[in-house]
């Protein structure tokens, strides 16, 4: 069996992929099936918002939150964490 040197390996470097800058902020891509954020007008309206359990679960679309979910806001119709320790769906509507 051939084992390649240490040498050999460093030599082979990974493909990188160009990073896209767009005013000093990276673009990121988004995934086809995201669930679109509503405005903030809409959002902070602070009228209709309604916590509801749903089947699925989904991301929270708060951000800095990487919690999964069932709740979903009646208007906005978005994932939200809505637990004593996480109150993403209070947060999101401020």
């Amino acid at each position: 069996m051939f084992v390649p040197s240490r040498e050999n390996r460093n030599q082979k470097k990974r493909e990188t992929k160009p990073v896209k800058i767009a005013l000093g902020t990276e673009v990121k891509k988004k995934k086809p099936n995201a669930a679109p954020v509503p405005v903030q007008e809409i959002r902070r309206d602070k009228t209709g918002h309604w916590p509801t359990f749903t089947e699925k679960r989904g991301r929270c679309k708060e951000p800095n939150c990487a919690g999964i979910p069932k709740v979903m806001c009646t208007k906005c119709k978005v994932h939200l964490c809505f637990t004593p320790s996480s109150n993403c769906f209070m947060e999101f509507h401020k």
